[in-house]
């Protein structure tokens, strides 16, 4: 017998990991002039990390062919002060395919950012960073941290930001993806009986769309769909 209490199972509830129907709850009290639309969307269609989408910058974003590029990420130093770094590791680097849903997202994200760039003249803060508020200002993690909390606190249900990471991963496997795909190129999978945690590369556009079409209507892409090239 073990000297030992063996640990406890891990839920989703322990992952934070929310439903579609409480995203979708939480986007009706974020809309798009909200601030905190535009990083919940991304961590949600993309499975990023915090850091990685304050820190995400409009030349790692291709609308026209779809994806990005995580190149960096936003390291806040203290009230109002952060840094750009390179990610912690190598597998920190990859490429992730985004769907019809987040690049419609990104392009109206973009055409406000011009309106207001226009509305504020010289007040706008020029900068590349795609999560801005109206006047340019980057998104923090402190401020996307907070507002996370809040959520937590006036939905009543189990949620940071964090979630995100674990709910896309999870969406992705109920809508067909292989874990082979997890294993590939820069991906790492933990494994244990109880829990999956995911970090996202190498996934193939067909899936991609699959799984932001379940999203939207809840029915898989059609069997006869193209397979695009891994990215």
């Amino acid at each position: 017998m073990p000297k030992y209490a063996p640990l406890p199972a891990t839920t989703k509830q322990d992952l934070k990991i929310i439903t579609v129907e409480q995203f979708e709850k939480i986007l009706e009290q974020t809309p798009p002039a909200d601030p905190f639309h535009m990083p919940l969307v991304i961590a949600f269609y993309t499975g990023m990390r915090r850091g990685e989408v304050c820190g995400l910058q409009w030349d790692m974003v291709n609308l026209d062919e779809g994806y990005i590029q995580i190149e960096r990420q936003m390291i806040q130093k203290g009230n109002g002060v952060f840094d750009l770094e390179s990610p912690k590791s190598a597998a920190g680097y990859r490429t992730i395919v985004i769907g019809p849903t987040l690049i419609n997202e990104l392009k109206e994200k973009r055409k406000s950012q011009m309106e207001n760039r226009v509305r504020y003249g010289i007040l706008y803060n020029e900068n590349n960073f795609v999560c801005t508020r109206n006047n340019g200002d980057p998104i923090l993690p402190t401020y996307i941290r907070y507002r996370s909390r809040k959520i937590n606190d006036n939905f009543g249900i189990p949620f940071s930001f964090h979630s995100l990471r674990h709910t896309h991963a999870t969406m992705l496997l109920e809508a067909g993806e292989n874990l082979k795909w997890f294993k590939s190129g820069s991906a790492i999978l933990k494994y244990q009986p109880q829990w999956i945690l995911i970090c996202m590369s190498q996934i193939p556009c067909a899936k991609i769309l699959s799984y932001d079409l379940k999203i939207l209507s809840n029915k898989k892409r059609p069997t006869n769909c193209s397979s695009a090239t891994n990215n």
